[in-house]
C-alpha cells in the first residue's frame, strides 16, 4: 500500500468477503513487515472487529455499505513498546478509513480523499 492512487484494477467486495483475519501490511506510508509483532485485524460476521496494532490490542465495530467501510466505537489497550510509529499509523488509518476496494488479494482502505491509508492481506 503506497498511500496514493494506482492504475491497477480494483474490484468490489461484499461484507462476507471481509470476514476473518487479515494481516496489516501497510498503514499510512509505513510498511509493517519489520514490526516485532505482526499487526492484524479480524472482521467478524456480527459486525465487530478486533486485532493487534503491534503493541496494543484494539476492538470495536465496523459497517460496510457499498464500498464504504467505517470503523466505530473503537477501544484499545494503552501500553508502550517498540514499533509505536507503526501503531500510531494503524490507529490513524482506522480513524480515517472511509472506503475500501480489493486489488488482487489486497484490501485497500482509503480515506475520504481516496488516499490509501491501510493495506490488508488475508492471513
Amino acid at each position: 500500500m503506497c498511500g496514493c492512487g494506482t492504475n491497477q484494477d480494483t474490484t468490489s467486495y461484499s461484507p462476507e468477503d471481509l470476514h476473518g483475519k487479515w494481516v496489516i501490511v501497510m498503514a499510512g506510508d509505513i510498511a509493517t513487515d519489520q514490526a516485532e509483532q505482526t499487526p492484524f485485524i479480524n472482521f467478524t460476521d456480527s459486525g465487530t472487529v478486533n486485532g493487534n496494532a503491534t503493541v496494543n490490542s484494539f476492538f470495536g465495530s465496523y459497517t460496510v455499505t457499498g464500498d464504504s467501510l467505517y470503523f466505530g466505537n473503537m477501544g484499545m489497550t494503552m501500553m508502550a513498546g517498540p514499533d509505536m510509529n507503526i501503531e500510531m499509523a494503524i490507529v490513524q488509518a482506522l480513524n480515517e478509513g472511509r472506503t475500501a476496494a480489493m486489488q488482487g488479494d489486497t484490501l485497500l482502505v482509503k480515506n475520504d480523499t481516496g488516499k490509501t491509508v491501510m493495506a490488508l492481506k488475508r492471513d
